[in-house]
């Protein structure tokens, strides 16, 4: 498409990722293509906040579990030196170190763009749900990703009522990962050295002196919500409760 635009936003988070040698040349063509300078920032999340999101996300299209795993970040990052060099910036994802708290106003800045402009209104979307909401979408997901379109349809009707019955009982709260969790995605994610040495990014949740230390690590698989998550047993057998009866009609 043609366009006289001076300044050109993208922003996906599919792009920052590993790249293979042939997907980074593509994006490095694709950029030229699209203008003659470019300023790039990758942001990176806490592994352990990033793996309860993609815990989330997983259970609201199957009930498997996402297994802790190293983020591997510094890869990515390495991948997108080689395209954008000097024009890459990197920033820890959250909240209190963005500017206003807010992602959007911080990338603004940090692009020496206006920070006010307009926005077509602010919908939250993937909002966080409860341990308890979390234990409910293992229980009444599909065994593995529904395929189907019938499977598909199941598992958005479910991901509905749960969220809606996730909102209405008394004591939602924010997940929190168990302590073993916690150990073990600390221990397994040596990258966080290299991100707080080579590209000074500090997360506040993160045990530094247990990063790496992977001898004797418990490798053993998680089977359920509530081994991963404290689940307030009262409530989500409340919410079992609610969401059943939704489900027969």
């Amino acid at each position: 498409a043609v366009s006289d635009a001076q300044t050109i936003l993208l922003s996906s988070e599919s792009l920052f990722r590993e790249l293979t040698d042939r997907e980074a040349a593509n994006l490095a063509r694709l950029a030229g293509e699209l203008g003659e300078e470019w300023q790039a920032i990758g942001y990176v999340r806490s592994p352990l906040g990033r793996y309860l999101s993609g815990l989330q996300q997983g259970l609201k299209s199957s009930s498997k579990l996402l297994r802790p795993q190293a983020m591997n970040a510094v890869a990515c990052i390495r991948a997108h030196e080689a395209v954008f060099g000097d024009g890459l910036q990197i920033a820890a994802f959250d909240r209190a170190q963005l500017a206003g708290g807010d992602i959007v106003t911080d990338f603004l800045g940090r692009m020496n763009l206006p920070t006010d402009l307009p926005r077509r209104g602010r919908t939250e979307r993937n909002v966080s749900l409860s341990a308890e909401a979390m234990a409910l979408l293992q229980e009444f997901g599909a065994p593995e990703r529904g395929r189907s379109r019938s499977e598909v349809r199941r598992q958005k009707r479910i991901r509905r009522i749960v969220g809606l019955v996730d909102a209405r009982v008394e004591g939602f709260c924010r997940p929190a990962l168990r302590p073993e969790v916690i150990d073990r995605l600390t221990r397994l994610n040596g990258d966080l050295l290299t991100l707080r040495d080579d590209y000074d990014l500090v997360f506040p949740d993160i045990d530094y002196a247990l990063v790496g230390q992977t001898a004797g690590l418990d490798d053993r698989n998680f089977r359920s919500v509530g081994e991963i998550c404290k689940v307030d047993a009262c409530r989500r057998d409340e919410m079992r409760a609610r969401v059943a009866r939704r489900l027969r009609h």
